[in-house]
């Protein structure tokens, strides 16, 4: 077997290299961690905004005919992605906030009206959670 031996600038070369490549490694982890906690905020702004259209979903009894994670029908259309149709599913209307309102308070086919069940404010809040899904 043959003997190697490593001379000292050798060494230096590998260590600076290894150094250099922690170091990029860091920064770069630093700068994705700084971006994602960005978006990481956004997305809890708009988690704390669409909660209150959430919760009034669930209390009147929209989550019982509509799924929110699927666009498959239940008693009525899944909602998830609506506002990203060009219509709405059982309408087809355009996908647009005034057409959804009118949805809620004047529907088409079976759905119930909710005009004398929901304050405007509470249809907003709920165009804000079907926004989001």
């Amino acid at each position: 077997m043959r003997k190697t031996t490593l001379n000292r600038t050798t060494i230096a070369v590998v260590a600076a290299l290894v150094v250099a490549a922690v170091t990029l490694g860091v920064m770069r982890n630093m700068m994705v961690a700084g971006r994602d906690a960005d978006v990481y905020h956004d997305h809890d702004a708009d988690n704390r905004r669409v909660a209150p259209g959430t919760a009034l979903f669930n209390e009147k009894g929209c989550a019982g005919c509509h799924f929110t994670d699927s666009t498959e029908a239940g008693t009525g259309p899944g909602l998830k992605g609506l506002f990203d149709r060009e219509t709405l599913p059982s309408s087809g209307r355009r996908t647009t906030i005034d057409n959804v309102r009118e949805q809620l308070i004047d529907p088409y086919r079976n759905m119930p009206p909710f005009a004398d069940r929901l304050t405007e404010e509470e249809i907003d809040r709920i165009i804000s959670y079907l926004k989001a899904l």
